[in-house]
C-alpha cells in the first residue's frame, strides 16, 4: 500500500503543482488587465486567495499521509 501511495503522489504532485502555477499566472494576468475595475481586482484576489487554499489542502493531504505512514511505520 505504502508503494501505491508514492506512485499516486509521485504523480498527483506535479499535476497540483503546475495547477497551481498556472492559476496564479492566471491571477497575475487578471490583476494586468483590471484596468483599475473594482469588480475585476476582486476576481482576481479571489484566484489568488484560492490559489493559496489549494496550495495549503495539498500540503495538508501530503503531510496527513506522511504522519500515518510513520505512525504505522513505528507500530
Amino acid at each position: 500500500i505504502g508503494d501505491l501511495v508514492d506512485i499516486i503522489f509521485n504523480i498527483l504532485w506535479p499535476v497540483a503543482v503546475a495547477f497551481f502555477i498556472i492559476m496564479f499566472v492566471i491571477a497575475a494576468f487578471q490583476f494586468a488587465t483590471a484596468q483599475g475595475d473594482p469588480e475585476k481586482v476582486k476576481q482576481a484576489r479571489q484566484s489568488v486567495i484560492w490559489g493559496v487554499v489549494g496550495i495549503v489542502v495539498a500540503l495538508l493531504a501530503w503531510s496527513v499521509v506522511f504522519i500515518i505512514r510513520n505512525m504505522i511505520a513505528g507500530v
